[in-house]
């Protein structure tokens, strides 16, 4: 989990920056935030779908639909935390 919210944090706070007026008169969406992304080519369609996969798995688990221990591996965590790592650099590019 800790390296799903690593990912939230660095996508909602570039979201707080790229989001439209209409947008953030609401708390963004990780999905509306990566699409943004996507469309300024800042991350990949199948980054995007990792996103969402990602998102999805949170969701099943918080919500008690599966069981971490049943769904989360070494391997998730590391890509995930990879995903996330690759993101906050071209972010950190980005705004240079």
């Amino acid at each position: 989990m800790l390296a799903w919210v690593n990912l939230e944090k660095s996508l909602t706070t570039t979201g707080d920056l790229l989001m439209t007026p209409a947008m953030r008169n609401r708390p963004a969406m990780i999905f509306e935030i990566a699409h943004v992304l996507q469309q300024q080519s800042i991350i990949s369609d199948s980054e995007v779908e990792d996103i969402q996969a990602f998102r999805k798995l949170r969701n099943q688990v918080v919500h008690g639909k599966l069981d971490h221990k049943d769904v989360l591996n070494k391997e998730m965590v590391e890509k995930l935390t990879s995903l996330n790592v690759k993101i906050e650099q071209r972010l950190s590019i980005q705004w240079i």
